[in-house]
């Protein structure tokens, strides 16, 4: 998250851009990566970067909503979850 106007996602499609491809995903759709090839995740670099996390076959899984997944592993804010 740059700034706080990030944690309203008024967006319902995540930007991905594998090797200079672009291409979409769903805010809450699992996400399946290549490991070899550098990609962005609206702007955000994931591969090379979160590379470690991947499986031994070279595939990194982001099961969780995108962003929930990248404020867990960069240890960066919080993300405020409604008490019902």
């Amino acid at each position: 998250m740059k700034n706080y106007s990030d944690l309203l996602a008024t967006k319902t499609q995540l930007t991905i851009l594998i090797d200079g491809i672009e291409t979409s995903a769903g805010l809450f759709d699992t996400i399946t990566l290549d490991s070899t090839q550098p990609t962005t995740i609206n702007g955000y670099e994931i591969l090379p970067k979160y590379q470690y996390l991947a499986h031994n076959n070279g595939i990194l899984n982001i099961p969780a909503p995108f962003y929930s997944w990248l404020h867990e592993h960069s240890g960066q804010g919080w993300l405020l979850k409604p008490v019902k």
